[in-house]
């Protein structure tokens, strides 16, 4: 008669495991992409985030160092580029956050409805927002600057 062993695996959780996780989250990568790199499956690093209480606190620091890193890399490009330092301040600050909706329907014509909120410059906001009906023909037209 066969007699069975011990088939219970060791598990993942160890230093090695873990210290690859937090590699690939200061990374810049998700969470289910750096466990799978690690070796494990995403379903077992939600698992240890539970059953481990120093887990999550890991995860979300090498979370933070990547978002600090980030901001550290847009900064020094800001010195040369206006335009990093404003695609920052349109994710970190609402205010600041360009909201417009296009909304396109079907007719005779094409009916368009652009509505901007948010931030607008001050050489925009006497400006009303663009709604009606443009027919084929007359899209060509809006290309073309108006004869003064």
């Amino acid at each position: 008669m066969a007699t069975l062993k011990n088939t219970r695996r060791t598990s993942k959780y160890n230093p090695e495991t873990i210290r690859v996780i937090v590699k690939f989250l200061r990374e810049g990568l998700f969470r289910e992409d750096s466990a799978r790199l690690a070796g494990i499956t995403p379903k077992t690093l939600y698992d240890w985030i539970k059953k481990y209480p120093g887990m999550l606190n890991t995860i979300e620091d090498a979370e933070s160092w990547n978002k600090r890193h980030i901001t550290k890399l847009i900064e020094k490009h800001a010195k040369r580029s206006w335009q990093a330092m404003a695609w920052l301040a349109e994710r970190r600050h609402s205010e600041y956050s360009p909201k417009a909706s296009l909304g396109l329907g079907a007719g005779n014509g094409v009916q368009i409805a652009i509505i901007s909120g948010g931030y607008t410059p001050p050489t925009l906001q006497e400006k009303q927002p663009l709604q009606g009906i443009i027919e084929p023909s007359e899209a060509k037209q809006l290309d073309k600057p108006e004869a003064k």
